[in-house]
């Protein structure tokens, strides 16, 4: 992981799912990379996920807001 620690790799992939009315409200960080992707309103397999990169418009600010939203729930 980018902070150091090992975890176990399973032998199958696993599908993780979420299931709201609201999926913008939703932003996943793949801790191995670091890769962040916020919720959209699509319905098509695969595309429910949009990865949040450099070139997208105020990314600097949604990454910040994102990790010290992180950073107050560890504290608790």
């Amino acid at each position: 992981m980018q902070d150091g620690t090992v975890r176990p790799e399973l032998e199958e992939s696993v599908t993780l799912s979420i299931t709201t009315k609201c999926p913008e409200k939703y932003t996943l960080i793949d801790n191995e990379t670091g890769q962040m992707y916020k919720g959209n309103n699509s319905l098509e397999y695969g595309k429910q996920w949009l990865l949040i990169n450099e070139n997208s418009p105020n990314t600097s600010s949604e990454i910040k807001e994102i990790l010290d939203a992180v950073e107050e729930l560890l504290k608790r």
